[in-house]
């Protein structure tokens, strides 16, 4: 019930399935989204399933401001709810409705907000994976580290990530992890075979254990167009070929 609820997973809206049953995450999004919860050994059962909009906006894309119209009933459950530590936000709507999050849903999955007593985890919205399933591993990693947070196995203040946008800021990324004999990298990947032309490197992540940065590489939704890359990579080939440093990696390979 509401009182012993801890955890909470909100979407944006009701489908067309969910008009007709009345029960939020009823359709295909939600059958996906028991493949995860099962997969990261989270029981729907225990977990309180709402959408911050509770009207079918038709073809239409849910928004914001239909989640501000019911943000009315929104605050009551929250409310009513008075052991409730985490909320997993699935779509932009959601994300925005409790923790005002700013810019593309893509670039902000991942991020851990606490607000009062309440920590928020934002990802995608299963239906988004429905239709383009490519995203499905990253969202799936979201629903373990939320799964994480509720079993209490995970520190609920992560590692600050400094994120490289510009040339600049990869320059200053190398320069502050350049200050380290020991550097760990990882690649994330669109495929797994490096000589297959659409498997791209998407972006990497690098940390001496003090400083912790991620350079996006050829995601779509990147910052870097085609000439920039060139430079990118040859910035990154030059720090990680550097015999003074020892490196430890993973899925270097590709």
């Amino acid at each position: 019930g509401l009182q012993a609820a801890t955890a909470a997973i909100f979407g944006e809206g009701p489908g067309l399935r969910e008009d007709e049953t009345r029960r939020p995450f009823s359709g295909r999004a939600g059958k996906k989204m028991d493949q995860w919860l099962q997969a990261v050994g989270l029981d729907r059962s225990t977990l309180f399933i709402d959408n911050v909009s509770r009207c079918f906006p038709g073809d239409a894309e849910v928004k914001p401001e239909h989640a501000e119209a019911c943000g009315y009933y929104t605050d009551q459950i929250l409310q009513a709810m008075p052991n409730l530590r985490y909320v997993l936000c699935l779509g932009g709507p959601s994300a925005t409705y409790f923790t005002n999050m700013k810019g593309q849903i893509t670039k902000k999955r991942g991020t851990i907000t606490t607000i009062d007593r309440i920590t928020y985890l934002i990802t995608l919205h299963p239906a988004f994976v429905l239709r383009q399933p490519h995203w499905e591993g990253i969202v799936l990693g979201d629903f373990r580290r939320f799964a994480q947070m509720v079993k209490g196995t995970i520190p609920l203040k992560p590692r600050a990530v400094k994120v490289a946008e510009s040339i600049d800021r990869v320059i200053e990324a190398f320069a502050e992890l350049s200050q380290s004999e020991y550097v760990a990298y990882d690649l994330e990947t669109q495929g797994l075979r490096s000589w297959v032309a659409k498997h791209r490197i998407w972006c990497v992540g690098l940390s001496d254990g003090t400083n912790t940065w991620a350079i996006p590489l050829e995601h779509p939704d990147g910052p870097f167009v085609e000439s920039e890359l060139s430079t990118v990579y040859l910035l990154l080939h030059r720090f990680l070929t550097d015999p003074r440093r020892k490196l430890v990696a993973q899925n270097s390979s590709f």
